[in-house]
């Protein structure tokens, strides 16, 4: 695994660590274990922060949130085919681990 990959990982875990604590700790600010959280509404609301991110912290101000999406989609295909199961020649669905 090289030091892109190993950071990519790591930001994935420290992000995924913060949304956990979100449904387990009752001390987090942002607490949601002790409400009924509907997937569709929450998936959105994920794809919501990500466009914000975007915008806020890489300066992408012109971009909503289908493009937001479309950027996201593009840096999986990026990331698969330089670390998953696909290439460029194979356009098969794959995990992404």
């Amino acid at each position: 695994m090289d030091e892109k990959q190993k950071r990519i990982l790591q930001y994935s875990a420290m992000l995924t660590a913060q949304i956990f604590e979100m449904f387990q700790e009752e001390d987090c600010e942002n607490y949601l274990g002790d409400r009924e959280v509907n997937s569709v509404e929450f998936g959105m609301a994920l794809m919501h922060a990500n466009c914000r991110i975007f915008k806020t912290f890489f300066g992408e101000t012109n971009v909503n949130l289908l493009e937001a999406s479309h950027m996201c989609n593009s840096l999986a295909v990026e990331y698969l085919m330089q670390y998953g199961k696909i290439s460029k020649q194979d356009d098969e669905e794959s995990d992404d681990e």
